[in-house]
């Protein structure tokens, strides 16, 4: 019986030792497959608007204000049927703070309300839609239109340059350039101690005249009245009834 036993557990333990062998040298999957990792993607890299172009010349134009860089190039338009709190915010970023603001209550039949939006030598003017008193001329009643005066809003200028940017026409004319000269130029009465009223530049007919010798259009006009100076204003229609 010792014998049968000596003989049986060298077997039993050379069987142990290849299943415990075979245990120890085999791998899951898991165990072999390699490491593995994401493709790795670059940060994108940091972005910045561009920078606004700096405006150096305002053009007054008879229908709209052209915005210029310093190369002569139009960066913006702004049109005189803009809403006044439209063309006002963009001209304080242009001119680079806010305008003062005056409420002028008009005067008789001749001189509408409007609001005035000033920076130095450079005025924006928004009038009020609406009419005076048939039997009081001197009571204004607003209502919603039509506007009466053309467009929305006009701009006036008095010297060629406010806070460092150029306030200029299309023909290249200024406020402070002889005026005699340019309305012998073009034809027009000059008389340097009365009213003055030369179209520097007149936009596109609107529609028959009613004023002889002068187009129906929006027009930039040289102004002086009296002992007033000289102003460029815009836009005026010098070829209907104006009161």
């Amino acid at each position: 019986m010792s014998a049968l036993r000596a003989g049986i557990l060298p077997a039993a333990a050379i069987l142990v030792a290849l299943t415990f062998t075979g245990c120890v040298g085999q791998s899951t999957p898991q165990d072999s497959a390699a490491p593995s990792s994401s493709p790795s993607v670059p940060s994108p890299a940091p972005t910045t608007a561009p920078a606004e172009p700096v405006i150096a010349s305002i053009v007054v134009r008879p229908e709209q204000l052209d915005l210029q860089d310093g190369s002569g190039a139009v960066v913006r338009t702004l049109s005189y049927d803009l809403a006044a709190d439209e063309f006002v915010a963009d001209l304080t970023v242009v001119f680079g703070g806010e305008p003062t603001i005056e409420e002028y209550a008009g005067s008789c039949c001749e001189a509408r309300p409007e609001t005035r939006y000033r920076w130095e030598d450079f005025q924006v003017s928004d009038d009020h839609m609406g009419h005076f008193a048939d039997d009081d001329h001197s009571v204004w009643i607003p209502d919603d239109g039509p506007d009466v005066a053309g467009m929305n809003l006009a701009v006036q200028v008095t010297a060629p340059t406010v806070r460092g940017i150029t306030l200029t026409t299309s023909p290249g004319f200024e406020v402070g350039d002889d005026v005699g000269e340019l309305a012998g130029r073009l034809g027009e009465p000059y008389d340097v101690d009365g009213y003055v009223e030369v179209p520097v530049e007149t936009g596109p007919e609107l529609g028959p005249s009613e004023v002889e010798g002068r187009t129906n259009a929006y027009s930039v006009v040289i102004w002086k009245d009296g002992e007033d100076g000289f102003r460029l204003v815009a836009p005026v229609n010098i070829g209907v009834g104006r009161v």
